[in-house]
């Protein structure tokens, strides 16, 4: 048996058959005083009878290789693949398709689908197609007869514009001054005359007067002035007939003239606008028409086209048959099926290069980067292991498992680089396990878990310094393999106990277990 006593100044072990004599016995007495004089108090923390052993066993820390890696089952698959889908824009039926694994070269037939309907078709939309070819055509030729119009008319109406604005601008400028003029001529004239006449009038009465001439003659140089006289009157009368009615008429006569003549042009450019917006309308509403038509017939011709599918490349044929309806018995790619657009027909893949995604929780993917090795050991062919780099990890988190939402997990794309004889056994959509190595370290330091404890929030093992243990903070990290890797704290060539007791354990948790005393305080306080 021996003795374990801890105190601030460390933890011992004493044999009682050594302690009887000398040093060892004085310092048992000196351990045991306080206890005996005043109980348990604060030096003292514990007293405690180890089972027979004059020294706890050591686990002397040496560096080994710690590697962590995990595994993951895929699906091997082409790194690229051809996939042909059906571009007929009518669900039509295969008529014929080459049996899957058939080597194609490029070029080659692959699938013939039922195009007879879409010849049906593509008959009757030629027929409207010529029809709305022959309305667009009448339709142009109505809109240029109507511009020809519009310009006929437009220019009548500035012809009369402009013959009003001259209409006017001659009587006012010539026609009405030229008539007052010679109205005032032939007024000045026969004033003139009727002047000339009243003095021979005077003249023809003299002479009467001393017996030269007779009564018939004055009489007829009377009725002169008469008759001059009146000829005045009427041209003085016409003279102011024409100022005061005659001109206003006639000048407002013109001016509404040219003001119709103006309204006359805006109303035929109005007209005409209305007249060719709806010959363009109708002109349009027919090339809508036909492009509809042109569209329903290239459609029909391009589907009838893409009813021959051919082969994109080289290499072996694929039906692209759903797994998982294909495991149920359901065949959705063969001959006498009907396919949709946008349907996957058949696809050749290039096995020469091939990739496997697998699925990785969402806690170990910071664990994994672009360019980590991997090794794939496809199922049925364990012993073969073909080397692998991750070339993908997808930017978010799925779930894979419908029963379980709540587990999220990553999808990594690793190319295998596999050599021809590997290549030889490799086939696409094989199942395979994978094994990533996320940590791999030649020089660790890895202790078993009961050498290390929690206590206080900071994880202790129990380190030997001298003839003491004292209580030492490590960083932990993973456990692989029943060990613990110490990622700092401890050094090659440092003894550690290798279990921690439940005693020493309890011990520590009432030592270190104080709030107010900070783990590194503890830490360095406590010595064994």
């Amino acid at each position: 048996m021996s003795i374990l006593i801890l105190s601030d100044s460390g933890i011992s072990y004493v044999n009682p058959v050594v302690a009887a004599s000398g040093a060892a016995w004085r310092l048992l007495r000196s351990k045991l005083t306080p206890i005996l004089v005043a109980g348990l108090s604060l030096p003292v923390l514990l007293i405690a009878l180890l089972p027979a052993a004059t020294t706890p066993e050591l686990l002397t820390i040496e560096t080994q290789p710690f590697r962590l890696e995990i595994k993951s089952r895929g699906s091997i698959e082409p790194l690229r693949t051809e996939r042909v889908v059906s571009r007929c824009q009518w669900t039509v039926r295969i008529l014929s398709l080459l049996p899957e694994g058939t080597w194609v070269r490029k070029g080659d037939v692959v699938c013939v689908l039922d195009s007879s309907e879409i010849e049906e078709f593509q008959r009757s939309r030629d027929v409207t197609l010529i029809k709305a070819q022959a309305a667009l055509q009448a339709s142009r030729q109505q809109e240029e007869l109507q511009k020809a119009s519009a310009e006929r008319k437009l220019a009548e109406a500035e012809r009369d514009l402009q013959a009003a604005e001259l209409d006017l601008l001659e009587y006012g400028q010539g026609l009405h001054p030229n008539e007052v003029r010679q109205l005032n001529d032939d007024i000045s004239f026969n004033y003139d005359q009727l002047r000339n006449a009243d003095g021979e009038l005077k003249f023809a009465e003299r002479l009467w007067m001393l017996g030269f001439a007779n009564r018939a003659e004055v009489d007829t140089e009377s009725l002169e002035v008469t008759t001059k006289s009146e000829q005045l009157r009427r041209l003085e009368f016409h003279k102011n007939l024409l100022q005061d009615f005659a001109h206003p008429r006639r000048e407002l006569q013109l001016t509404h003239h040219l003001k119709n003549s103006a309204l006359n042009l805006h109303r035929t450019e109005l007209a005409n606008s209305l007249a060719t917006s709806k010959a363009k309308l109708g002109t349009m509403l027919d090339q809508h028409r036909m492009a509809i038509y042109e569209r329903y017939a290239n459609t029909a011709r391009e589907s009838i086209k893409a009813c021959t599918l051919r082969a994109p490349c080289d290499g072996q044929v694929i039906h692209a048959n759903n797994w998982k309806m294909r495991s149920r018995g359901v065949i959705t790619i063969e001959e006498g099926k009907s396919v949709y657009f946008s349907q996957p027909i058949f696809e050749i893949p290039d096995q020469d290069h091939l990739k496997i995604s697998l699925p990785l929780n969402e806690t170990l993917i910071t664990r994994v980067a672009v360019g980590n090795e991997v090794v794939i050991r496809p199922v049925g062919f364990e012993w073969l292991e073909v080397p692998a780099t991750i070339s993908r990890i997808s930017p978010y988190p799925v779930s894979l498992n419908r029963f379980a939402p709540d587990v999220k997990e990553y999808l990594l794309d690793a190319i295998l680089k596999a050599d021809p004889s590997q290549r030889e056994v490799l086939r696409p959509r094989m199942d395979a396990e994978a094994t990533l190595t996320l940590f791999d370290k030649t020089d660790a330091i890895a202790v078993p878990p009961q050498a290390v404890t929690r206590c206080a929030g900071i994880n202790l093992v129990l380190l030997k310094s001298g003839d003491q243990l004292l209580p030492s903070q490590v960083e932990t990290g993973e456990i692989v393999d029943g060990k613990v890797l110490i990622r700092s704290g401890l050094s090659a060539g440092d003894q550690i106990v290798p279990a921690i007791s439940d005693e020493q354990r309890a011990q520590l948790y009432q030592r270190l277990g104080n709030p107010s005393q900070t783990p590194e305080a503890s830490v360095l306080n406590a010595s064994l």
